[in-house]
C-alpha cells in the first residue's frame, strides 16, 4: 500500500497506513499494534473502513482470537451488508479451529447467494478434502468444470483440484493442475512477491510436492518454512489435518516443522494477548495450541 501524500501531519492516517503495510506481509503483532493506535487517534465520527475491518478480521482469525474475528466479521457485515464476504469470513473462523462440519453451514448459505463463483465451489471442494470425502469433493469439482465449460472458460491450475484428480486416478487432469501450480508458486519466489516473502509460496510448494510424492523437494521446502518468524495459523491447521501431507507426515522433518509452527504461532498469540491487555482491549484468549 502506498503511503498517502499530504502537506500537514495526520498521525491517525500514518497508523492506518502502517496497519495495512504490516498486515499485507502477515506481521500480525505490529499490524494490530498500529491498528490500536489508529483507533486511539482517529476522529470518533469516522468509521473504520470495510477494507480495514476485513484485514483486522484476518489478523485475529490467523492468530487464534476467534471471538474477536467473529466480532469483526459482524462489524464488516453491519457496515457493508456484504453477505458473500461475511459467510466466507465465518466459514474461515470455523475452518481454522478445525470445525470442518460446522463450516458447512456458512458454505451452504454462501452457495445459496452465489453458486456460480469459483470461490464457492472451491470452498465445497476443500471442505470435503478436510473431511476425507473425496467423492463429494469430486462432485463439486465436476460441477465447477461444467460451469466453466458453459462459460467458455478454463480453470486455472490449482493444487487442491490436482489432489482430487490424482486420488481418483485422473492423471492428465491432475498433472495440469499440479505442474501448473508448481510453475505459479516458483514464479512467485523468483519475483519475491509478498506471497514469497511471507512464506505462502513455500507452503503451497510443500503441499504440491507432497501430493506428487516427491520426497526430496517436499523436505527441501518444508525446511524453508522454518525461516519465517511468523506464519499463519492456517498453515499449522493444514499441515496437521490435511491428508494431502500423509506422504511425509511421519518423517522427522515434517514433525520438526509442525512443532516449529506450533511454537511460533503460540508465541505470536501470547504477544498479541499481552498487547491487547495492555491497551485494555476486551477479548477471550483462545487458541488451537
Amino acid at each position: 500500500m502506498r503511503r498517502p501524500l499530504r502537506t500537514e501531519p495526520n498521525p491517525f492516517v500514518d497508523y492506518e497506513w502502517e496497519t495495512f503495510s504490516y498486515l499485507e506481509y502477515d506481521n500480525y503483532f505490529e499490524g494490530l499494534k498500529s491498528y490500536l493506535k489508529y483507533l486511539e487517534l482517529k476522529p470518533p465520527e469516522l468509521d473504520v473502513s470495510a477494507v480495514m475491518l476485513n484485514e483486522v478480521f484476518r489478523a485475529f482469525n490467523e492468530t487464534g482470537f476467534y471471538e474477536l474475528a467473529r466480532s469483526y466479521a459482524e462489524k464488516y457485515l453491519t457496515l457493508t451488508q456484504d453477505y458473500d464476504r461475511y459467510y466466507y469470513q465465518m466459514l474461515m473462523v470455523e475452518r481454522w479451529q478445525g470445525n470442518y462440519r460446522a463450516e458447512q453451514k456458512y458454505i451452504y448459505r454462501w452457495w445459496e447467494l452465489d453458486n456460480s463463483s469459483t470461490s464457492t465451489y472451491f470452498s465445497w471442494v476443500s471442505n470435503y478434502i478436510y473431511l476425507n470425502k473425496l467423492d463429494s469433493a469430486y462432485h463439486y469439482l465436476q460441477l465447477l468444470e461444467a460451469d466453466r465449460q458453459r462459460k467458455g472458460q478454463n480453470l486455472s491450475p490449482n493444487t487442491v483440484y490436482g489432489y482430487v484428480y490424482m486420488k481418483l486416478g485422473q492423471k492428465s487432469e491432475a498433472e495440469y493442475h499440479l505442474k501448473g501450480s508448481l510453475s505459479y508458486w516458483k514464479k512467485n519466489i523468483k519475483l519475491k512477491t509478498p506471497n514469497a516473502q511471507k512464506g505462502t509460496a513455500y507452503f503451497w510448494l510443500v503441499l504440491t510436492y507432497s501430493i506428487l510424492e516427491d520426497g526430496p523437494n517436499t523436505i527441501k521446502h518444508l525446511e524453508y518454512l522454518k525461516e519465517f518468524s511468523t506464519l499463519n495459523n492456517s498453515y499449522y491447521t493444514d499441515l496437521k489435518d490435511l491428508s494431502c501431507f500423509d506422504f511425509v507426515r511421519n518423517t522427522p522433518e515434517f514433525q520438526s516443522v509442525l512443532k516449529h509452527l506450533e511454537k511460533v504461532n503460540r508465541k505470536e498469540h501470547r504477544r498479541i494477548a499481552r498487547l491487547l491487555k495492555q491497551q485494555g482491549y476486551p477479548f477471550s484468549q483462545e487458541t488451537n495450541w
